[in-house]
């Protein structure tokens, strides 16, 4: 069964690598719960912020289509000692909770080098822990009059930690390119179609059905997936979900706040978000005897 990995250090519950809009990190024991324990693979399709990733034992592929995202991760999972590495280049450029002057020149040496050291403390340090670029490619999230030095330590500690206890390594594909195996467990969380937030900007329709598309195929090929989703957010109803998963009655969902099925048919109350996790395990297959707790 799955044992969520488990960090002395993380008294703070910053779980991931970096803060990020979306993350799971209330929901994964839930999530852990429905996973089967004998993957030879864990496929974070949207792996985000590492807050998946960095729990989840074994060999872990940590895929994104953000290339600087992945880029920064490929990066400070090389350094020796990224603790000390990193909260050097804090040092060298002052960051501090005041420091304006010192996050924009980090901002511009970053914008002018493309380090991807840099782009980590960019985005520690960023208004609400943004990470944002422009048409030209360029960072351009203001200060935020953020500097969570503990946090950020913590995090920092989890990569270094994460290495005792298996492999964790880096795609940057597109969800339609990857080559899933046979023994995979592949975990979904896409950007929600329901959802107005920048981050979901680019995705559509299209790419929400090929999504469900791509669930079908794995499933008859045989490999396992669990999906988060969301079925309605603030009045605006997902209905491509709503409508494939009514088509697909063999795959089991829940609703993680409330840990009980969805009805499809018969639910007609609107609610905030919706939040739904499917999947095509057998509930014999799954991991029900234990609810790891988070620390």
């Amino acid at each position: 069964m799955i044992e969520l990995l488990k960090y002395g250090s993380d008294h703070f519950r910053s779980f991931g690598l970096i803060p990020y809009t979306g993350n799971k990190n209330e929901l994964l024991p839930f999530i852990a719960s429905k996973i089967p324990g004998d993957y030879s693979r864990f496929v974070d399709v949207f792996c985000g912020g590492l807050s998946v990733a960095m729990r989840i034992p074994g060999n872990v592929i940590a895929n994104d289509n953000c290339n600087q995202l992945i880029t920064m991760y490929r990066a400070i999972a090389s350094l020796e000692k990224p603790v000390d590495d990193m909260f050097a280049i804090a040092t060298q450029y002052g960051l501090s909770r005041d420091n304006k002057d010192g996050y924009y020149a980090l901002r511009d040496e970053y914008n002018r080098t493309g380090d991807p050291l840099l782009l980590w403390w960019l985005t520690t340090c960023s208004f609400s822990s943004v990470m944002r670029f422009n048409a030209g490619g360029k960072f351009n999230v203001p200060f935020g009059h953020r500097f969570p030095a503990d946090r950020a330590k913590n995090r920092l500690q989890q990569m270094v930690e994460r290495r005792l206890h298996g492999r964790i390594s880096f795609a940057c594909e597109d969800f339609r390119n990857i080559q899933f195996l046979k023994g995979d467990f592949a975990y979904f969380d896409p950007p929600y179609l329901c959802c107005a937030a920048a981050y979901n900007s680019g995705w559509g329709e299209k790419e929400e059905k090929d999504l469900y598309n791509l669930l079908e195929k794995l499933h008859a090929r045989g490999i396992e997936w669990g999906l988060s989703n969301s079925l309605s957010n603030k009045g605006v109803d997902n209905n491509i979900l709503k409508d494939w998963l009514n088509s697909h009655p063999e795959f089991n969902v829940y609703t993680p706040q409330r840990l009980y099925y969805f009805d499809r048919m018969k639910r007609s109350e609107k609610e905030d978000n919706v939040e739904v996790y499917v999947t095509n395990v057998p509930e014999n297959r799954q991991c029900l005897e234990k609810m790891p707790e988070l620390i």
